[in-house]
């Protein structure tokens, strides 16, 4: 049986009902009963190649144009193939630049804007590390950024800080490849592209993937961030009310779509591969920083809440008044 109908029987398959009762509901202990031959693990990898070209054709043309459409994920590809060689190649050599924006461009206006970065080169040295970064367009931006420091930008500026979240160098100054990735990446291409940004005037981008699709692929099933991150068990932190309160901030939605893309890519290449291809998962799950398990108790909304709640308090009763009450 391919892995990818291994995988597929876990999550929507006929069978979906007894497998749950078999393994407890462990998922890793199923995947890990998983186990092919030479032949079968050759047959995997081409039916997987098979698959991300159909996912391929499916991306809108409008948006990515046909050169984005087939770099973004024979990137990806390549990248699967140098982990699991353990060899770096010219074509696996790129960064991936997640991004996300947060607001309307027809309303209010966007609020945030929010990346995070994975090289490649990193990840095939086995120094894998995740950079990020928020800008927030608007004082009064509720979610906390968990991964890195927030910016505060003039809408005016976010042109040309976009220009330069999507123009990698290295040490020597030398322009790396990048590929964009994003969740419905249209949108974030379409808010791109309403300032003045456009894919073809960005010579480093060389491709992009839009989780949402691979998900359809990979999972057999389209939906939104934090059911995917939940599918996939990733870290996410989660109020009183169980909502996951770090969403919607641009900055922490670009890192977990980026973790979610490792997993995804560790989902269609495992558990045949070899190589370092274990490290996809370990970068995706791996614990949240310190400041996110220090809030993980706390509401951002209700901490909002009590903020404005002790203002008022403030303003009506005097701070002598209830220091004598």
């Amino acid at each position: 049986m391919y892995y990818r109908t291994w995988t597929q029987l876990w999550a929507r398959g006929s069978q979906r009902e007894d497998l749950w009762k078999k393994y407890d509901g462990n998922r890793r202990a199923y995947y890990a009963a998983y186990h092919s031959d030479d032949t079968e693990t050759l047959i995997n990898l081409e039916r997987g190649m098979e698959t991300f070209k159909r996912w391929e054709a499916r991306l809108p043309r409008q948006m990515l144009g046909q050169r984005n459409q087939s770099a973004g994920m024979s990137a990806a590809v390549n990248f699967i193939n140098a982990l699991a060689t353990q060899t770096m190649s010219d074509k696996a050599d790129f960064v991936f630049v997640s991004l996300d924006f947060e607001g309307d461009i027809h309303s209010r206006g966007l609020t945030e804007f929010g990346y995070a970065t994975l090289d490649t080169r990193d990840v095939i040295a086995d120094r894998p590390i995740i950079f990020g970064h928020n800008y927030a367009l608007a004082s009064n931006h509720k979610r906390g950024f968990l991964f890195g420091d927030v910016t505060r930008i003039d809408v005016p500026q976010l042109s040309a800080t976009i220009r330069e979240v999507c123009h990698v160098t290295d040490v020597d100054g030398m322009d790396r490849r990048v590929v964009l990735v994003g969740h419905g990446i249209h949108n974030e291409l379409r808010n791109m592209a309403a300032h003045g940004v456009r894919l073809e005037e960005l010579p480093s981008v060389v491709g992009a993937i839009d989780t949402g699709e691979l998900s359809k692929v990979v999972l057999g099933q389209a939906s939104t961030l934090e059911r995917l991150l939940t599918f996939l068990e990733i870290p996410l932190t989660r109020n009183r009310n169980g909502f996951a309160d770090s969403l919607h901030c641009a900055g922490n939605d670009a890192h977990y779509t980026l973790r979610a893309l490792l997993l995804l890519l560790y989902t269609q290449s495992s558990p045949t591969s070899g190589g370092s291809i274990d490290l996809l998962e370990q970068m995706a799950r791996a614990p949240l920083p310190a400041r996110a398990v220090a809030t993980k108790n706390d509401d951002w909304d209700a901490h909002l809440d009590r903020e404005l709640f002790e203002d008022i308090v403030t303003r009506i009763c005097p701070a002598s008044d209830r220091t004598n009450s």
